[in-house]
């Protein structure tokens, strides 16, 4: 099974865990533990090997390319408010 028909099956399979999962995320961000929020984020995705590759992409790729971006918006010389989501934020390299 490709891995995009795969994540949405496993997607749709969880679907009833997910209110508890996100309220599980709002808490660990808002208490500011950062292991907590790494562990919810990267655990589920740690578990199946196929998708080291993706979580590359989603997470640590993008981050670099985030940073950088975010790095250069002082230098236009203008107020910025960032939002990034939470899965960006505790594991190196993190935004």
């Amino acid at each position: 099974m490709p891995l995009q028909h795969q994540l949405l099956a496993d997607s749709l399979d969880q679907s009833e865990a997910v209110a508890d999962e996100v309220a599980a995320l709002i808490d660990a961000w808002s208490r500011g533990d950062e292991p907590h929020l790494a562990e919810l984020v990267f655990a589920p995705l740690d578990k199946n090997p196929e998708l080291a590759g993706f979580s590359d992409r989603l997470f640590y790729a993008r981050n670099r390319t985030m940073t950088a971006a975010v790095l250069a918006l002082p230098r236009a010389g203008r107020t910025r408010l960032v939002l990034v989501r939470a899965g960006h934020l505790p594991a190196p390299p993190r935004l």
